[in-house]
């Protein structure tokens, strides 16, 4: 179940709460890290990474078989729908998702998602960190969905160092036909 828990209009965003990450915890840690090796197989560990890439690859080819990953799809989907919901002319909508799986030397400094009309994510193991955007700053916990405008930049805090990996999934998405780019990531989303 994916509750809606907080909703800003003045920065235009909304953050959900799901119990599928709580509850399973210790599952999606193992089949992210699943999913992060058939990246690594499919592109060469010695290369990129699955963040950097993200507009190679959707993860959910990756946990193609996953019932967890396919019910994580199924809450990001309804995310997503549900923020585009009281948006005008949105009637077509594609959307990719990709794997954030970071030591805590690589997590992300300030970046931005131009190019898509909204961005969000998911975080499954996001240790002690929060996400910290040019005029608010989101805590991350587990089974946290953030989704916002695309343009606004952002960068992820460490506030305790760890050692093992930090997970999110993170998407993006279009509304539009567009020529700009190859998009070979994006997913029909209906």
């Amino acid at each position: 179940m994916v509750d809606l828990v907080y909703k800003s209009s003045e920065h235009d965003y909304h953050l959900y709460k799901t119990d599928l990450v709580d509850n399973n915890l210790s599952e999606f840690k193992y089949q992210s890290r699943l999913g992060h090796k058939k990246y690594q197989k499919v592109f060469g560990s010695d290369k990129g990474s699955s963040t950097h890439d993200y507009d190679r690859y959707n993860l959910f080819q990756l946990t193609s078989g996953s019932v967890l990953f396919y019910n994580l799809y199924s809450q990001i989907r309804f995310v997503i729908l549900d923020y585009l919901k009281d948006k005008t002319d949105l009637n077509f909508k594609w959307f990719n998702a990709w794997i954030n799986y970071h030591k805590v030397n690589e997590v992300l400094d300030w970046h931005n998602h131009t190019g898509s009309y909204c961005h969000g994510y998911i975080s499954i193991d996001p240790k002690d960190t929060s996400t910290d955007f040019e005029n608010y700053s989101i805590k991350n916990e587990p089974g946290l969905i953030y989704i916002g405008p695309s343009n606004t930049l952002h960068k992820v805090t460490v506030h305790t160092p760890f050692t093992d990996y930090r997970i999110t999934v993170a998407f993006d998405v279009i509304v539009k036909e567009t020529n700009k780019s190859i998009y070979l990531s994006y997913f029909p989303l209906v």
